[in-house]
């Protein structure tokens, strides 16, 4: 369980589903499922049918998981070691009988795209869209907006009546 979108690559929204916690009188509430990456030193961990429950106060990934991934765990004092044949090892510590590893969202890696290129992406917007959207306005000529604003006037036959 996640709390919060960016751990999705790919998400679907779902009917709430009530989740019991300790505290009888309180319940979260998840709003959808997907795939979460999550990012652990070196190791990227992809975990599918991942909950996200936007009150969660920390992300909670159960063993019954990590042991369908094949990840076997092994312990030394107050640390753990996960780890499987394919990829390398990821790293934890035990505290209060929790196992709590570090891990971080994978960044997103972009190229810096020209206006035009935006303005041709998303189907030649208006600088009004463009400008509600955050965005500066598309200051070059665009051929194909030149096109499509051109008017066809009524056709006028020289040749009398038909």
């Amino acid at each position: 369980m996640f709390n919060s979108h960016r751990y999705f690559n790919s998400f679907i929204q779902i009917p709430e589903i009530n989740i019991s916690t300790g505290d009888l009188a309180s319940t979260l509430v998840s709003v959808g499922t997907g795939t979460a990456i999550i990012l652990c030193g070196n190791q990227t961990l992809t975990l599918e049918n991942s909950l996200l429950v936007p009150r969660l106060n920390c992300n909670l990934v159960s063993l019954i998981t990590l042991n369908h991934k094949r990840m076997v765990i092994q312990r030394e004092g107050d640390s753990f070691t996960l780890s499987t044949n394919e990829k390398g090892s990821i790293y934890g510590k035990i505290a209060n009988n929790l196992m709590h590893i570090e891990f971080s969202i994978p960044e997103i890696q972009s190229t810096a795209a020209p206006l035009n290129l935006w303005h041709e992406r998303l189907g030649h917007p208006g600088n009004l869209v463009i400008k509600e959207m955050g965005l500066p306005p598309v200051n070059t000529a665009c051929s194909t907006c030149d096109l499509n604003k051109m008017n066809m006037l009524p056709f006028k036959y020289h040749f009398g009546d038909l």
